[in-house]
Order: C-alpha cells, then sequence, then structure tokens
C-alpha cells in the first residue's frame, strides 16, 4: 500500500503547489504596482478613491442582502485606494454572461419537464391534509418545483448507515448511477463506490460523476479523475480552480445527489470521504444527516442533475429517458417537495424554505447546522419565534473545522439565547448536518448550511418533507443526541457581556458574508 500512496500524493500535491505558487505571483504583483512610485502619484490615488467610492455607491443601490452590503462598504471605506479594486475583482466576474445565457437555456428546458409533473389533485389533496403548509408548497411551486404525494423516504442520522445503504442500492442497478458531490477524498468510501462504478460501466449502465474541484481540490488526484473516464464514466467537473482571480471561483457546487436508476435518490450533508463514515477523525465524531427518496419524487432529483450536468457539458439530452419506471403507487403517507437553489438568480430558495418553516412553527422548531452564520433577516426570524413561546432549538458543533468561522458562529449566541433560543453544542465532534424540523409535520433534509456561502454563494439543494415518518424520526434522534451536547445558556461564559466578547462579536459579525 505505501508504494502506491506516495506516489499519488505527489501527483496530488503538484498541481496545487503550482496554482498556489501563480496566484501567489498574480497578489505579489498587485502589491508591486500599489507599491510604485506613479501610483503613488496624486493623480493614480485619486482616481482610485473616486473608483471606491463609485463602487460603494453601486453596492448602496443593488438589490442585495444588508449585511452583504454592509460589509462591503465598510472594506472599501477601510482600503479606499484599492477596496474598489477588490471588490471588483472578489464579486463583479461572478456574472459573465455566456454563463448566464446557458444557465437561462437549461433552466428552461428544466422547467417544461417540472411542469409535467405538476399534480393539481395531489395539491388539492395535501391543501385538505395540511392547510397550515400550503404556503411553503406554494412558494416553492412558484419557483418551479412540484410537491408529491403517496411517496417514501428514510431518514439516516449518520453517514455510516446512509453509504451502506447507498453502495447496497448501487450493487443492484440496472440502468445508471449519477453522482454529483462537493468533496471527494481518497480512502474506503471513494474506494468501494469507485469499484462499483467501474463494474457498472463496464456492464454497459450510464455512469456519471460531477465533482467540485475546489471541495476535492486537495484530494482528488487529477490521475484518478482520468482513470474514471477511460472506465467509460462520464465526468463533469464544476468550474475548474485556476490560477487566475475570478469570482466564478467562489459559486461552488455545494449539492450532493446520487440517483440510481432514476427511481431511487439520496441527500444531505454527506460527502465522499472517510471521516463522513468516521473510519478516520479529524475533528472526533462525525455526526451527519441524509434521506433516501424512492417513488415519482425522484424525477426532481433526475432533473437537477442533468440541468447542471448539460450547464457544464453543454449536451441536449432527452431528460425523460432518465427517469425510472413508475411502477406500483408509493404507500408513503407524507408529501416530498425536491428543490434546488442557484446562487446566479435573485431568489434564495433555501434561506426561503427555511424562513418558511421558521415562521409557520407552533410548538418546536429543532436545527443542526455547522455554521451558524445569519443574517439579520434570519435573526429576527428566529428570535420572534422564540419569543412567542416556540421551543426553538440550534445543536450546532463544539468541535471546530474552521476556527474563525467557528468563532463567528459563537458571536450568535448571546442574542438568540437573550430571545429564549436554546443553544447545544454537540460535544463529541463535529456535527455536519443540516436539518430543520417543527411540530412533527415539516422538515427539511439538504445540503444547505445556515451561512452566508450556502444561502448566497452555492448551488444547493434539499427536500422538503411534510408529514410522513422522516419528521418523526428527526425529532427522536435530535432528542436522543442532547444528551451528547453541552447546554449554552445565558449564563455561559460565551454569552457574558465581557469586554472581550464585546470586542469578538462586531469584527466576526462584520466580516460573516465573506465566510
Amino acid at each position: 500500500m505505501k508504494k502506491n500512496k506516495f506516489p499519488r500524493v505527489k501527483k496530488l500535491l503538484r498541481r496545487r503547489i503550482v496554482v498556489i505558487f501563480l496566484l501567489a505571483a498574480q497578489l505579489l504583483a498587485f502589491l508591486l504596482i500599489l507599491a510604485d512610485s506613479s501610483t503613488r502619484s496624486k493623480v493614480t490615488e485619486l482616481s482610485l478613491i473616486v473608483f471606491s467610492v463609485a463602487v460603494a455607491l453601486y453596492i448602496i443601490g443593488r438589490e442585495d442582502n444588508s449585511d452583504y452590503k454592509l460589509t462591503w462598504v465598510t472594506l472599501i471605506l477601510v482600503g479606499q485606494l484599492f477596496g474598489g479594486m477588490f471588490y471588483f475583482l472578489f464579486r463583479a466576474q461572478s456574472r459573465q454572461k455566456k454563463l448566464r445565457a446557458l444557465i437561462d437555456d437549461k433552466d428552461k428546458k428544466a422547467a417544461v419537464y417540472l411542469k409535467a409533473e405538476d399534480d393539481p389533485d395531489a395539491r388539492e389533496a395535501f391543501g385538505k391534509k395540511s392547510p397550515q403548509y400550503v404556503s411553503c408548497a406554494e412558494y416553492l411551486r412558484s419557483a418551479g418545483y412540484p410537491i408529491y404525494r403517496g411517496q417514501s423516504a428514510r431518514y439516516f442520522s449518520d453517514g455510516e448507515s446512509m453509504f451502506a445503504a447507498m453502495l447496497d442500492d448501487m450493487e443492484r442497478a440496472e440502468k445508471s448511477i449519477y453522482i454529483e458531490t462537493f468533496i471527494i477524498g481518497p480512502g474506503e468510501v471513494w474506494d468501494r463506490m469507485l469499484d462499483i462504478m467501474r463494474r457498472k460501466a463496464r456492464d454497459g449502465l450510464d455512469v456519471r460523476l460531477i465533482y467540485d474541484d475546489i471541495g476535492s481540490f486537495l484530494r482528488l488526484p487529477e490521475d484518478d479523475i482520468r482513470g474514471l473516464e477511460s472506465a467509460g464514466i462520464k465526468v463533469a467537473c464544476y468550474h475548474p480552480f485556476t490560477p487566475f482571480w475570478s469570482m466564478l471561483q467562489n459559486n461552488r457546487d455545494h449539492r450532493k445527489i446520487t440517483v440510481i436508476d432514476g427511481g431511487i435518490a439520496y441527500t444531505g450533508g454527506v460527502n465522499i470521504a472517510d471521516e463522513y463514515i468516521n473510519r478516520v477523525e479529524r475533528f472526533g465524531r462525525w455526526k451527519d444527516a441524509g434521506i433516501r427518496v424512492t417513488g415519482r419524487a425522484v424525477r426532481s432529483f433526475v432533473l437537477m442533475y442533468l440541468r447542471m450536468w448539460e450547464t457544464l457539458t453543454d449536451a441536449d439530452e432527452d431528460w425523460a429517458e432518465a427517469y425510472g419506471a413508475e411502477g406500483p403507487e408509493e404507500s408513503g403517507e407524507g408529501y416530498i417537495l425536491p428543490y434546488d437553489d442557484s446562487p446566479l438568480d435573485r431568489d434564495q430558495v433555501s434561506e426561503n424554505v427555511y424562513l418558511k418553516i421558521i415562521s409557520g412553527a407552533q410548538k418546536y422548531l429543532y436545527i443542526e447546522t455547522p455554521y451558524l452564520i445569519l443574517d439579520e433577516i434570519l435573526i429576527r426570524a428566529l428570535t420572534l419565534s422564540a419569543r412567542s413561546g416556540v421551543d426553538v432549538r440550534i445543536m450546532t458543533p463544539h468541535i471546530p473545522d474552521k476556527k474563525f468561522t467557528f468563532m463567528t458562529t459563537r458571536s450568535y449566541y448571546s442574542q438568540l439565547v437573550k430571545a429564549g433560543v436554546k443553544i447545544y453544542e454537540y460535544t463529541p465532534g463535529f456535527n455536519h448536518s443540516k436539518v430543520i424540523v417543527a411540530d412533527d409535520g415539516i422538515a427539511n433534509v439538504g445540503t444547505a448550511n445556515f451561512d452566508f456561502r450556502s444561502l448566497y454563494l452555492h448551488y444547493e439543494c434539499g427536500a422538503v418533507m411534510f408529514g410522513g415518518e422522516v419528521p418523526k424520526a428527526i425529532r427522536e434522534d435530535y432528542i436522543a443526541t442532547l444528551s451528547e451536547c453541552e447546554f449554552i445558556g445565558a449564563d455561559h461564559p460565551l454569552c457574558a457581556d465581557t469586554l472581550k466578547n464585546r470586542l469578538k462579536r462586531p469584527i466576526c459579525r462584520l466580516l460573516a458574508p465573506l465566510l
């Protein structure tokens, strides 16, 4: 094993070192230009300041999140000479016309297929059974996503059980395997999946993989990808990381979708790496969550996947051919509404789903998230819910994977606790679950964290489940996990009104939209 390991590591590092060197060279060149005597001239300085002021006014006038505006305007005022240029480099390149045109074309194609899935009878039945949740379903329908009734879903409270079921389903695949993930890390999980994918591709199945290059940048050697393609597996990489400054690198594909034979779908927080099944320990014990969906609702996941596939490859296929056989009507009692979210439109679907669930809660609202970095809208919704008598609980990790992000998460505790929100930290390690459940009647499991990056910058996906067994299963798992958590009350040092906390909180809040 050691003989194979070190060449793989060398190949992995080679590209990374070159890219990092080129980025550092560009940054150095930029700093040298700023330090040059001509750059320091009065005319150049005045031009840069005027440009920064113009950019600040442009930001204020944009239809954007107010927290983003505050952060960027403050940074520009602090760095007058190059604040405007920094914003231009960091933000302005994310809306390239060619990419937008391609995405719009695929969105229009998907809309036709999704509209065909809309079932008026299902909507009518849902309205009679769960009138309190109609507004949430109608919002998602306005965004193009249909609701499905009589669907079956299974909840997984850890990556181990989810991967065991997924690998078993992959072994039984007869038609296709579609995988989309943010992270691929070499190890037991990837090796087992890779073996199945290669065998199924040899047998003539349609096997595809979409991965995010940033997510796998420090892990997956290029030789592994070339090996996939030579084995007959179709591969698409979301925005390959390049050694040139571009905001396109900031919009990442954070989704995790696996679709098997067009009739089984998985989603949740679980990436393809050994820490997600606790084969290796990076930040203590890893807790995650996911769901397995069967029935007609899987078609929405098929459409999500193929829309991204064609956006990356510019292909044009008949998506209905990827659907699984309808088979007998599902016997599940619940309703399922899968959806996805794009950073290149004006509709923050994931955040709006969270807001609908928060505002609709009457008895209890339980949330699990690895990062709690909230905008003013979410803070107000959570505190209003708690002050209205709802039992609002939020579970976050106790062991951080990113220290400043962890510090920023904790900076919100005091304000939330004062309003009556109960905060718990998962002491055995890192809780990566992205789960929200309310009143045993509605739950969401997906890929979006409660942070700016997921809600505004990444491609995400999820599924809202109304009724059925999943909301109850999530509540039971949540209550059981509380015994492994530390309660953060008003008397906890993290909520104390000390000078250290008063200085730390505004700095974290200011930089929160950039995390």
